[in-house]
């Protein structure tokens, strides 16, 4: 019988559940830095959010408990580790739990129309608390092996679920209200001149905030076709136009050619026209990115998920393709 099946499957979950610790203490800690160099940039908020509290205590409250986590899951035996492990897991535990009421009170106030009536941060406090009860106190050694593959397992399952699980709870979650713009971010046009379906729901439901009266400018963004030349801006606002929006009220950026290029200039723009309040509109699966994006270049901005009036059957593959690209956009944001 080998160390692992004396061991039991409980051991195999408990060393799981360290690696988890130790993958959320790093990130918090490469969050932390990174918002000690660029004090825009709190990205600790997207798991846990801290900002009740002084900027620099919800950064000394991060580090301290990322610490403790990352100790209990190099040296889970000491008393003292698994006490702090204890201790920072619950704190961020009862941090979740109160974003979990928020969720809900913005809900009911008809601030947010989630697409998931839970919010991410029920799995966020489910996570903290599993390993809060786990550390208190200490547990079976398990194989090299079982070690090796829940190590895999375990790094494999975070690097997909956490861009999935922002795209499914929040690209899913309406955020719209009064804001001075309202971005609509470009897509293909098709070879006859015609904005694809994935555009024309762009636009339409940039028009929509519009009409609402939610924003008074519309800012179209995108960039010329490769295969055909069709501009994506003269397409998106001359639909636009006819879903209602005044010509004078929509701005154009033709070099919208990537989401890194549109809020490049579009930050810009708005800091040489004094507008702060902003709204970005593109499909679910993108809205992480361009928040992450746009949060970096220090503008935060509510996001808007386009309605689409057919599911693309591309949408699977454009889902998949963000799971890579919001890892590179937030390493890029906390690293440089």
């Amino acid at each position: 019988m080998t160390q692992v099946e004396r061991a039991g499957p409980g051991a195999v979950v408990a060393f799981g559940l360290r690696v988890l610790a130790g993958w959320l203490g790093a990130l918090t800690l490469l969050n932390v830095a990174a918002a000690l160099r660029h004090p825009t940039f709190d990205q600790t908020v997207w798991l846990i959010d801290l900002r009740p509290l002084h900027q620099g205590a919800a950064l000394a409250v991060s580090a301290l408990a990322a610490l403790a986590l990352l100790a209990w899951a190099i040296a889970p035996r000491p008393r003292a580790v698994r006490i702090a492990a204890v201790a920072a897991a619950s704190v961020f535990a009862a941090a979740a739990v109160l974003d979990i009421a928020v969720f809900y009170r913005a809900w009911v106030r008809g601030e947010i129309a989630p697409w998931v009536p839970v919010p991410l941060s029920v799995l966020t406090a489910g996570a903290f608390l599993a390993i809060a009860l786990v550390a208190r106190r200490p547990q079976p050694s398990i194989g090299w092996t079982a070690r090796s593959v829940t190590i895999g397992v375990v790094s494999a399952s975070l690097i997909l679920l956490v861009p999935l699980t922002q795209i499914l709870f929040f690209g899913t979650t309406d955020y719209r209200r009064p804001a001075q713009a309202a971005v609509v971010l470009g897509a293909r046009v098709m070879p006859d001149g015609q904005a694809s379906v994935v555009l024309a729901d762009r636009v339409r439901t940039g028009a929509e905030l519009y009409r609402q009266g939610l924003v008074d400018t519309l800012v179209l963004s995108g960039g010329l076709e490769p295969d055909t030349g069709y501009d994506e801006t003269a397409v998106m606002r001359a639909l636009a136009i006819q879903e209602g929006v005044a010509p004078a009220d929509i701005i154009v950026d033709p070099g919208g050619v990537s989401t890194a290029a549109t809020v490049s200039d579009t930050t810009a723009m708005f800091a040489e026209r004094g507008i702060g309040a902003v709204l970005v509109v593109s499909h679910f699966y993108h809205l992480p990115r361009i928040k992450l994006a746009y949060e970096r270049a220090g503008l935060e901005v509510f996001t808007v998920p386009a309605a689409q009036s057919v599911i693309v059957p591309k949408t699977p593959a454009n889902v998949a393709r963000e799971v890579p690209a919001l890892w590179v956009y937030y390493l890029r944001a906390a690293l440089t």
